[in-house]
């Protein structure tokens, strides 16, 4: 890779640890920031002290490449009920660490959300206005507006789901399910999955040429939770009447908000890679394999 010294910020949390180690393994020499004190980079990566949450007297690395912005409060609910202290992280801290990158020389790249749409229609292009409905969603939104402001070395790629292979959701139901104990999936709230390992091959592409604007990545189509577990049920050979479907309105009606379509346009990374998007399908079925 033309990559050789990349800035993986959160390179302990789940996208920044795989990212980290496929680097490696292109044969990069990442830095990696952390906000564990105690972190030691004793056969890994160069480590960083970083904590979004104060980070006041951070300078970047004088030797200036890509960095990629993995750390963020993505709980929608804490970003609710914690609204200042989330967004000092989302926004005001991310944007002034971007702000710094950039003018040490860094190009950035940004991940957001497809929540800063309301969910209203179908594979919503990046250039529809955004409409965002949830705490978390508005946090990413303000950050995207002000970090496009930095110019041409920044870009954002918006996500819809990305499923980890400890996706802590489908660990909890094949753990109840292996048990012969029923699992109560939401019929109701889809997602547009996106396995971890494709999202990690579309980091790398774009930090190959890296080029500023906005890029989404979704699935083609969305697949309801329910769905999801019975088809987890399929794959592991589970017991399809422990799989239970119940509304979230009747289960969680306190939730902030529940997008009816999650997919986004993906357009601009088949013009730019030839990139054919997987159906919710394939790209579950990507995963399940984890959680058998």
């Amino acid at each position: 890779m033309r990559v050789k010294r990349p800035l993986i910020i959160g390179a302990d949390g789940g996208i920044g640890k795989e990212l980290t180690a496929a680097l490696r393994v292109k044969g990069c020499n990442p830095l990696a920031t952390t906000r564990r004190s105690s972190a030691s980079s004793s056969g890994g990566p160069e480590v960083l002290y970083l904590d979004l949450a104060d980070m006041a007297s951070w300078t970047p690395p004088e030797t200036a490449d890509v960095a990629f912005l993995c750390a963020a409060i993505t709980a929608t609910d804490q970003c609710r009920k914690d609204p200042a202290g989330t967004r000092r992280v989302n926004v005001e801290n991310t944007v002034l660490l971007a702000d710094r990158l950039v003018r040490s020389g860094w190009f950035v790249f940004f991940l957001s959300t497809n929540l800063v749409f309301d969910g209203s229609t179908p594979l919503c292009a990046a250039s529809a206005p955004v409409n965002p409905r949830t705490e978390y969603g508005r946090q990413k939104a303000e950050a995207e507006a002000r970090l496009q402001a930095l110019g041409s070395s920044v870009a954002i790629l918006r996500l819809s789901k990305v499923l980890t292979p400890d996706f802590s959701l489908f660990s909890r139901w094949a753990g109840e399910l292996s048990k012969g104990r029923p699992v109560a999936p939401f019929h109701d709230m889809t997602i547009a999955p996106v396995p971890m390992g494709l999202l990690i091959q579309v980091l790398l592409d774009l930090a190959e040429s890296p080029m500023g604007g906005i890029w989404q990545l979704s699935a083609m189509d969305e697949i309801s939770y329910a769905q999801a577990a019975l088809q987890l049920c399929r794959s592991a050979g589970y017991d399809e009447t422990l799989v239970r479907p119940v509304s979230w309105r009747e289960a969680c009606p306190d939730l902030e908000h529940v997008p009816a379509h999650t997919t986004l346009d993906c357009s601009r990374l088949a013009q730019a890679f030839g990139f054919t998007p997987l159906s919710a399908q394939d790209a579950l079925m990507r995963t399940l394999g984890d959680f058998q």
